[in-house]
């Protein structure tokens, strides 16, 4: 894991493993904040042509509608996808929340589906859900918001940190993922990699 929790993963080269330097725009704003970038080239051979695994695909339909678009096979088949993890208690999700919201402004929703998956909201005493009420009204973000759970945060390679997000292209591979570590540097994803991954994937601003 580095430092910084960046994974960039690229699903362009099947059936092989690298290290690899990213390019120099990449690689010049990340080294400004974190340690260092793992880059792993691989084939995700469970993912289907066109859309997400058919199990993580059926779990995020399944999955209780919070906020926002309510997710379909419409909303989510053969599009790139932003997925984070979230909880209303966690002072980065507040930061990241404001940039998929940017994200949201600039990006068709016919390219890309941004999704917020909300998990371990039971720290602290939120009788009611009063807090992660009031996050979700503040924040507003304008993109599909959902009740996650373990079968969920297991799906996406056992989530325990908050935020964790992933970007997956449109055959559903996932080709970036930031992880929130402890005592890190970077705590949440910033707009200017979150736009450069999308660009990487071929999504372009509208």
């Amino acid at each position: 894991m580095t430092a910084g929790g960046y994974h960039i993963r690229s699903a362009s080269s099947p059936n092989c493993e690298l290290w690899l330097f990213a390019d120099a725009c990449l690689m010049s704003t990340m080294t400004r904040t974190i340690l260092g970038v793992l880059i792993l080239v691989f084939w995700n051979s469970t993912a289907v042509s066109g859309s997400l695994p058919q199990e993580r695909r059926a779990h995020l339909l399944e999955a209780r509608h919070m906020q926002g678009p309510a997710l379909s096979p419409a909303v989510l088949d053969g599009k790139a996808a932003v997925v984070t993890f979230f909880a209303s208690w966690c002072p980065p999700c507040i930061h990241e929340f404001a940039v998929l919201k940017q994200v949201r402004g600039e990006y068709a929703t016919a390219d890309v589906t941004l999704i917020a998956i909300n998990v371990h909201e039971d720290f602290g005493n939120d009788t009611g859900g009063l807090r992660l009420k009031r996050f979700l009204q503040r924040a507003d973000p304008g993109i599909s918001v959902i009740k996650g759970d373990k079968g969920l945060r297991d799906l996406f390679g056992g989530v325990a940190r908050i935020p964790t997000l992933f970007v997956l292209d449109a055959q559903g591979r996932e080709v970036f993922r930031f992880i929130h570590e402890k005592d890190a540097a970077v705590r949440s994803v910033d707009h200017a990699t979150l736009a450069r991954v999308l660009t990487a994937i071929g999504i372009a601003v509208r």
